[in-house]
């Protein structure tokens, strides 16, 4: 699902884009995968950025920021 809002992120489908990521969301509540959960979270980042939604963009960023300092990520925290 992330990877499928991925391509609709990156053709500007962003309501397609939401959708999946909210999928995917749904997914990661389920199986507790905190790495997935910070990938997620930094690619809906994307998706408000590309929106315009800059409030929005910086508290997921940050939200996967700090799952990855949590999960000592030092790749994606860099």
């Amino acid at each position: 699902r992330n990877n499928l809002g991925m391509l609709h992120a990156s053709a500007r489908r962003h309501a397609a884009a939401q959708q999946e990521y909210d999928r995917a969301l749904a997914l990661v509540a389920e199986t507790k995968d905190q790495h997935a959960l910070a990938y997620l979270r930094h690619n809906l980042g994307d998706l408000h950025r590309l929106r315009g939604s800059h409030r929005e963009s910086i508290e997921s960023y940050q939200a996967s920021l700090a799952v990855k300092r949590m999960q000592q990520d030092r790749y994606g925290i860099a």
